[in-house]
C-alpha cells in the first residue's frame, strides 16, 4: 500500500511532465488533474494515520520497490515516530532488499508481529 496517495499522484504527474511528449497533454488536462488530486487528498491515509497511534503498526516495504517507493513509507514512519514515543515497540518499519513482492520472510515477520501484538493471550 502506498501510505501517501496524494504525494505519489503528484510525483507521478510531475515526473511524467518532464517528458517532452507529455508536457502539452498534461497542461491541457490541468482541470481534470486538479479534480483527481482533490479526490486523492480526500482518500489519502497519510494524515489520518496520526490518529492511529498508539495502535500496533507494522509497515513492510521493499527498498527496491518501484511501484510503492519506500520513501513514502519512510516519511510516514518519520511522522509517526513522535506519536509512538511512549510505545516505540508498537511501531515498526521493515524495508527488506526486495522489489514489489511479499516473500516468505516478510510473511513470517507479519505473522510474528500479529502474534505479538494481536494475540488474545
Amino acid at each position: 500500500m502506498k501510505p501517501s496517495f496524494t504525494k505519489a499522484w503528484e510525483d507521478s504527474i510531475l515526473s511524467t511532465s518532464t517528458y517532452k511528449q507529455w508536457r502539452e497533454p498534461i497542461h491541457k488536462a490541468e482541470k481534470e488533474i486538479a479534480k483527481r488530486t482533490a479526490y486523492f487528498k480526500m482518500l489519502d491515509p497519510f494524515e489520518q494515520m496520526r490518529s492511529f497511534a498508539p495502535k500496533p503498526l507494522l509497515m513492510i516495504n521493499g527498498d527496491q520497490d518501484t511501484d510503492s517507493l519506500f520513501l513514502y513509507s519512510l516519511e510516514l514512519y518519520k511522522m509517526l515516530l513522535p506519536l509512538y514515543s511512549r510505545h516505540p515497540e508498537k511501531l515498526s518499519l521493515s524495508m527488506p532488499f526486495v522489489d514489489h513482492q511479499f516473500n516468505y520472510h516478510m510473511k513470517l515477520e507479519a505473522c510474528m508481529w500479529f502474534e505479538k501484538h494481536l494475540s488474545l493471550d
